[in-house]
């Protein structure tokens, strides 16, 4: 009789240990499924904002290669018309200067040719 009842008392303990053994592997696993969505949370976040980061660098670089190819052309456009107005400015100085000489020198033939027709 004491014999089947240390053996119940043994089954009784041995079944106890091995469902707090199941609780706890079952808890610890849950507790691991957490921290492991935690990680691959914690993961993505990181590595979202790391694209977007370099979404937002790769952006800036871009903007800031646009700022400077359109500086550049406008200064270029800046040279090119200050060049061309240089040209336009010489042309008419050029102009001037040979309607000046001509009838400069046509004055000088005519007042010649008056004082030649006086004479």
């Amino acid at each position: 009789m004491i014999v089947i009842i240390i053996i119940i008392i043994v089954v009784i303990f041995v079944i106890i240990i091995i469902v707090v053994i199941f609780v706890i592997i079952i808890i610890f696993s849950f507790i691991l499924f957490f921290i492991t969505i935690i990680i691959v949370i914690i993961i993505i976040v990181v590595v979202i904002i790391i694209i977007i980061v370099v979404i937002m660098i790769a952006v800036v670089i871009f903007v800031i290669i646009i700022i400077i190819v359109i500086i550049i052309i406008f200064f270029f456009f800046v040279i090119i018309v200050d060049i061309v107005i240089v040209i336009i400015i010489i042309i008419i100085i050029i102009i001037i200067v040979v309607i000046i000489i001509i009838t400069t020198h046509f004055s000088m033939l005519a007042s010649v040719s008056v004082t030649l027709i006086y004479h």
